[in-house]
């Protein structure tokens, strides 16, 4: 089981205080499973700009999962530093 601080909604809009391994699947193959409709492929990097929580391992494993590099943002990052660094990465999305 992994617990959070707070409560989490996955992609799945189920609202989890805690994962557990089969939940942790559910959501990361429903996550992979976005991805892959978005035509996401092996080595393209994917800007990850959100708050934090769970969000961070289920994004980076379902990432991982199709080969795609996660490169993740700082939520408090001032615009044109977050530009900059997407710029640099030569991300293909920003999610």
């Amino acid at each position: 089981m992994i617990f959070f601080d707070t409560l989490y909604t996955g992609i799945s809009g189920i609202t989890y205080d805690s994962l557990s391994i089969h939940e942790l699947n559910y959501e990361v193959d429903l996550l992979t499973h976005w991805y892959h409709m978005l035509n996401v492929l092996p080595k393209q990097r994917i800007a990850i700009y959100i708050s934090g929580g769970p969000g961070h391992l289920l994004h980076y494993i379902a990432l991982n999962k199709l080969g795609a590099i996660p490169a993740f943002i700082n939520y408090h990052m001032d615009s044109p530093a977050v530009i900059a660094f997407i710029e640099k990465v030569k991300a293909s999305y920003i999610i």
